[in-house]
């Protein structure tokens, strides 16, 4: 009997030993993993920052791009009223001279009518 209690003893002994260094395997496995993450989300902020920074630096690159294609789109626009401007006046030019070319021609018929 003393054998089998000096048996079972070693085996509850070995049980409780594997089932500590099967613990400490656990808490070593569970340390790593939180370890891991933490690596991780560390690399995954960095990359996030530089990301953002140049997403940042593009989004003012752009922006200065354009105020820059605004401006010149205020400047065509001006040109092209300026340049409406001068179409009118050319116009009212052409109109002029042909109103008095066509008087012009037509005394001069009206002197040659008479002048036979």
């Amino acid at each position: 009997m003393q054998f089998m209690s000096k048996k079972a003893n070693l085996r509850q002994t070995q049980i409780v030993t594997l089932t500590d260094y099967h613990q400490k395997q656990i808490e070593d496995i569970n340390q790593d993993k939180e370890n891991m993450l933490k690596e991780c989300q560390q690399k995954k902020e960095g990359i996030l920052s530089k990301i953002f920074i140049s997403l940042s630096f593009n989004f003012v690159e752009l922006r200065s791009q354009l105020i820059h294609k605004e401006q010149l789109l205020i400047e065509a626009k001006q040109n092209l009223e300026a340049m409406n401007e001068y179409q009118v006046f050319i116009f009212k030019i052409k109109f002029f001279f042909f109103f008095n070319q066509s008087n012009s021609i037509d005394r001069k018929l009206n002197n040659n009518k008479m002048m036979k």
